[in-house]
Formats: C-alpha cells, structure tokens, sequence
C-alpha cells in the first residue's frame, strides 16, 4: 500500500519538475481517501511559450484619445521597456515628427507613416509594421532589426544609413528609395527580400535594384 512519500522509483527516473508534479498528486490523494481528482499542470512557462509569431496581439484601444502619438521610451528604459503595450496599429500619422524617439518594440501594421521624420529614430526590437505606409517618409540612421516590415511602402523614403538585420522585408515597396550603396548591398542580401507589394504591385527585388 502507498505511503506517505512516493516510491524511490519516481524520484529516481522521472526529471525534478515532473516527479515534483506526481509526488504532489499523490499526495493529494492520499489526502483524499485514494482518489485523486487533480491532473498536475504544466509550469507556467511552457503553458506560456508560443513558437515566434504565434502570440495573439490584443484587440486596439481605439478609446484611448492618447494612443496614436510617438512616444520614447522613459529614460533608462531603452531598448523597448515600456509600462505597457506601444499600439500604433492603424494609426494616421502622417507627417508627424518621430526624429530621435525610441520607439522600439511599436506595433505600426496597417499604421501611415508617410511623410514622418524618423531621423535617428530608434526601432529596433521587434517592431511590428506588416502593411505600414512609409511612402517619402525620412527614414535616416534608424535601426530595424528584426522588425516585421511585411507589406511596407517605403516608395521615395530617404533610407540613408538605416540598417535591416534579421529584418522580414517580404513583399515590400522600395520604390525610388534614397538609400547607400552598402545598405543596399546588405539589403539585398535579405532572404525574405522576396515577392511583390500587395497594394502597389511591384516587385519587391527589383524596387530595390538587386541584382539577380
């Protein structure tokens, strides 16, 4: 019959966090007459961990009046740590000035950015900008890496010095851009720099003049 602690058994194959979990659950049950009645839980952390792009975004905010403003993040907190979420999605911020914001971590799909200065602006950490219109905005010295540029118009967007690591460019509009020969280089290297803008139609390779 079981007693109080569980078999050596349990404690010596299973790995810590599961014999923790059953030696619990047996516990339980002796407690409770024999019948156990609670099936152990995953910890929070793997109930938690979605493969990247999996996370469900929450829905807009669309009744707070203070939403659609560039803000940078607090001081001493770079590098997009923030209080809470950065929402710009579907915002019109059309000729706006951005110059010098850590906006990192934003999401902007389906935002207007068209005609914003965005010089030296910083937004990096895994911004999100999927459908965002970039289109003559100036777009100097900013940082995307690994940020979500899926669908963006940067047609006649000064792009000088800006960098794209690790930055997903499918189907993006780089029509007439003003950018250097080095960022283009690099650029071009991008394997997700790869089929054609859903709205404007051209071909995201050729728009940047790659080279096949």
């Amino acid at each position: 019959m079981m007693g109080q602690s569980s078999p050596s058994w349990l404690q010596l194959s299973l790995p810590p966090l599961l014999s923790f979990s059953v030696t619990a659950l047996i516990a339980l049950s002796t407690l409770h007459g024999g019948s156990a009645s609670v099936v152990p839980q995953p910890p929070a952390a793997e109930a938690k961990a979605v493969a990247p792009g999996g996370y469900k975004l929450p829905p807009i905010d669309r009744a707070d009046p203070n939403r659609c403003r560039f803000q940078s993040s607090a001081v001493g907190q770079a590098n997009a740590q923030r209080d809470k979420l950065y929402d710009l999605r579907e915002c019109k911020m059309e000729g706006k000035n951005a110059a010098g914001y850590d906006i990192s971590g934003v999401l902007g799909s389906e935002a207007d950015f068209s005609y914003v200065n965005f010089e030296g602006a910083q937004l990096s950490k895994d911004s999100r900008f999927d459908g965002a219109n970039f289109k003559a905005a100036v777009v100097d010295r900013v940082t995307f890496k690994r940020s979500d540029l899926r669908n963006v118009n940067f047609a006649a967007a000064v792009l000088s010095g800006s960098t794209f690591e690790d930055a997903n460019v499918e189907n993006t509009d780089f029509s007439d851009v003003v950018i250097g020969d080095f960022e283009q280089r690099s650029l071009c290297k991008n394997p997700t720099l790869k089929g054609s803008h859903p709205k404007t139609g051209v071909d995201t390779r050729e728009s940047l003049g790659c080279r096949s």
